[in-house]
């Protein structure tokens, strides 16, 4: 009932094989192709690049969660929150913008 069926490889033969010189030849014997198409798609570029608007955007969410759990970041808060200030502490937003961080 099992009948069993051989696979032969194909004998390799030149016809498989890839000529790198035969390649490069054509590419070369067609260079003014491949140059002239190169700097059309290069034309439109840059002229694109030139008249598109260009559009800048970016988005953000910030969600800030009250989580009674977490009693680790509580003590901590509440633990400098009793400590005085340094004597030369100023603004946040001064330090910041005199560049003094």
């Amino acid at each position: 009932m099992t009948e069993k069926v051989k696979q032969h490889a194909a004998p390799v033969t030149g016809s498989d094989e890839i000529d790198i010189g035969r390649l490069v030849g054509t590419v070369i014997e067609a260079r003014w192709w491949v140059i002239g198409i190169t700097a059309v798609f290069a034309l439109c570029a840059v002229v694109y690049t030139f008249f598109a608007t260009p559009i800048y955007s970016a988005d953000a969410l910030v969600q800030i969660e009250q989580n009674s759990g977490n009693s680790l970041v509580q003590d901590i808060g509440s633990a400098l929150a009793n400590k005085p200030p340094a004597s030369d502490a100023r603004d946040p937003v001064d330090s910041f913008a005199s560049g003094a961080w």
